[in-house]
């Protein structure tokens, strides 16, 4: 009881000492116009094959442009990341890869119990790295 009247006190006298008061601005925006990668809709890779080989599973996609513009800016593909799902699903937070793959095809050399995989690629603009949507779903069945 006691700390209910002292949380309506407290609230009452905040909302009193603020009346009258002329509010400032605590925001300041740039007005500058500034491009958001972010929103941009990146294009996504497509995986074409995941094929057994003696030293593992490989993936293989097809490219993604380069360059991409937009209102003056560029932004680049610099290279891949591959994932390999879990078994539920599930996207994992770290790619199998440790450095972006800069070709179109990775080996996956890991004895996982999983043989689907996913691609995303990775574009770099305003001095970021923004990962773009993910592949289709690659799934090797023995």
């Amino acid at each position: 009881m006691l700390n209910w009247q002292l949380t309506s006190t407290l609230c009452i006298m905040m909302l009193l000492t603020g009346c009258g008061r002329r509010q400032r601005t605590i925001f300041l925006f740039p007005t500058e116009k500034v491009v958001r990668f972010a929103t941009l809709q990146f294009p996504s890779a497509k995986i074409t094959a995941v094929t057994r080989s003696t030293q593992g599973i490989a993936i293989e996609w097809i490219k993604v442009p380069e360059s991409l513009s937009i209102n003056n800016a560029t932004a680049q593909c610099i290279g891949y990341n591959v994932y390999s799902l879990t078994h539920k699903g599930f996207i994992p937070k770290n790619p199998l890869n440790t450095n972006p793959i800069t070709t179109t095809r990775y080996l996956d050399t890991t004895k996982n119990s999983s043989h689907h995989y996913m691609v995303r690629a990775l574009f770099l603009a305003n001095k970021k790295v923004y990962e773009g949507p993910s592949s289709n779903i690659g799934y090797f069945s023995q």
